[in-house]
Parts: C-alpha cells; structure tokens; sequence
C-alpha cells in the first residue's frame, strides 16, 4: 500500500518481502527542480523524494532529462531552481553541506570514468583517503574486501586498460562502495557493455539490492527493473509522468499511453 512517494511511502516490496518504512524521512528528496542549459530548460519542475532501501528505477527515452537528474541529486549539477534535502536538512549547493552529500551520495557512471593511470586498487581506495581522510593501511584493507564482494580481488594491482568493459563497471561500483554511501545513483550502468559483461553488473546491483543499499538506477534494462525494482519514475521532456509501484508498473501495466508504448517497444526489442 502506497502514499505519495512525495512525502512518505508506507510499504514496499523487495524481492517478494515488504519493507516498512512509514514516516521515514527520505534519504533524498527534490522539490521542484528546474535544470536550465543556457536557454534549453532540460528538468521541468520536478519532484521525487527516495526512501531507505528503495531501488527506484528511472527510465524514458533518451534525452527525457535522466542523466541530469541524477546528477542534480547529488549536486554534480546546480538546480536553476528548486530545492534538494539530504535526510530532511536543506542542502545549499554553494555550502560545505554540498560536499558532504557528495559523500554520501555515491554514482556510478556510464562509461565508468576510472583513473587510467591508476590501477584498481588505487582507484578504489582514493576517494576514503583523500576524502574521508583513512590512512592507506585502513583504505586497502577496506577496498580490497569489497573488491572480493564484486569478484575482483585479482585484479587489484590491473590497469583500467587491461579490464573488459564489465569489470571496469564492477570497480566503479566498488569504488563507490568505498566511500561507505547512504544512496548510490546509477547512470545507464549496462548501457555501454557488450551482453555478456551486463549479467555480471547486474548481478552485483542485485546482491547490494538483497543487502538493503539504497540505490537509483536510470537504465533501460527492463528484466532489472522487474525483478528488482521497488518504484518506476517515468521520465520524459523533462518531467515526471508516471511514478508508481514496480509490481504494478509491469504486471497492471503503465496508467499513461506514452509510457505504455514505451513498456512495449522496449520489450520487444
């Protein structure tokens, strides 16, 4: 049973069991947000809030606004208008408190954007070193258990140029993880590996998604989206058409026709 998802969710389900989370505050939560690039105005308006342990699942077509809506999340991106909360407290983008969202927050990109100079290790454990200020012993032994989480131990001391596009994912994810964040944002993840590399990614959102990390994930990958997914947002021309329960999204099927055509095109692709 839901309410609105722009103030509370009452319950949800993850992977056939409810998760309760009535009058939780949300982890994140925009009000009203507008992205203006010079004259073209990319997010119209849009509100959202994202609860503990919710994997919520943003799709569209592409250039509907999903990429720059994550990164507004975390404030990669200044709104031109609007408001983002951090675990209910306001957050000013030009303030210190812009900062230590950005730490909470993790994000994982499309196209990975490792340090290629760097090798896996060193990749993941940059970030709580310089960042949250560990000592090198603490950050390795860290990074180096969550390098055994995604199946990359053996690969610590490799270049990102030796990597195969799915592993060069999975340390993103790890690094990611590195920095201990509240919510992870997941931009296309999949979108730019070969099919055999995505299984392997997205067998890792799966087993953070058992684990209770809160994520958001912009991806067309609607088998994801079905079974793990907790919450569909719709996106497209900048705003939000349709924001609903996974389970009800997929098996009562989408309540606009512009996502229903979507729905079907991209299943029979």
């Amino acid at each position: 049973v839901f309410t609105s998802y722009h103030t509370r969710v009452s319950a949800f389900r993850l992977f056939g069991e409810e998760v309760q989370v009535l009058n939780m505050t949300p982890i994140l939560e925009a009000k009203d947000i507008v992205k203006r690039f010079g004259k073209h105005e990319v997010l119209k308006g849009i509100s959202l809030a994202i609860h503990p342990k919710e994997i919520v699942v943003i799709m569209g077509p592409s250039g509907g606004g999903k990429t720059t809506l994550l990164r507004t999340l975390n404030l990669l991106e200044e709104p031109s208008s609007g408001e983002i909360y951090f675990k209910g407290k306001r957050i000013d983008p030009k303030s210190h408190d812009a900062n230590e969202l950005r730490k909470r927050v993790g994000m994982v990109f499309q196209l990975f954007n490792l340090f290629n100079h760097l090798n896996v290790l060193q990749n993941v454990t940059i970030g709580p070193i310089r960042v949250l200020g560990k000592s090198p012993q603490e950050a390795e032994a860290q990074a180096m258990e969550i390098l055994r989480r995604v199946g990359l131990a053996e690969k610590a001391k490799a270049l990102p140029s030796s990597l195969s596009g799915g592993q060069k994912q999975r340390v993103a994810i790890a690094r990611a993880l590195a920095m201990g964040p509240d919510v992870i944002l997941f931009d296309e993840p999949t979108s730019a590996l070969d099919p055999e590399y995505t299984k392997e990614v997205l067998d890792v959102m799966k087993e953070l998604a058992e684990e209770g990390m809160t994520m958001v994930v912009a991806t067309h990958e609607m088998g994801f989206a079905r079974e793990v997914g907790t919450r569909i947002i719709f996106l497209e021309d900048g705003r939000v058409i349709e924001d609903t329960d996974a389970h009800k999204f997929f098996v009562e099927g989408p309540q606009t026709d512009r996502a229903k055509i979507f729905l079907s095109k991209i299943l029979k692709a």
